[in-house]
């Protein structure tokens, strides 16, 4: 194998993605209640029939560095430290992977 391997704690890559390609989507999130319609993740923005229920969401790399930082800083201001055990109580959703990075 040939190449430059960088090892980089994940956290680190979450930053480095979102200053290098802030504006890209980094995170979708399909609503499972369309399971009758066949298609691709990519497809499901062209299948919306009730603009008041969406059934695609996204975030950018942006989006998602500022959430897990504010979280981050949310369970520091309650004093937790390196070495507190974090619990996550949530279905699969889009704000999963931010909070866990934020607990990270």
């Amino acid at each position: 194998m040939t190449g430059i391997v960088i090892k980089m704690p994940i956290t680190e890559l979450l930053s480095r993605n979102a200053a290098l390609y802030g504006d890209e989507i980094s995170l979708v999130e399909i609503n499972p209640d369309i399971r009758e319609n066949k298609a691709s993740w990519r497809d499901y923005d062209l299948v919306e029939t009730n603009p008041e229920k969406k059934y695609r969401r996204e975030m950018t790399w942006r989006e998602f560095d500022d959430k897990a930082n504010r979280f981050a800083n949310f369970l520091l201001e309650r004093g937790l430290q390196r070495g507190h055990k974090v619990g996550i109580l949530l279905m699969n959703c889009l704000e999963w992977l931010p909070i866990y990075f934020g607990i990270l």
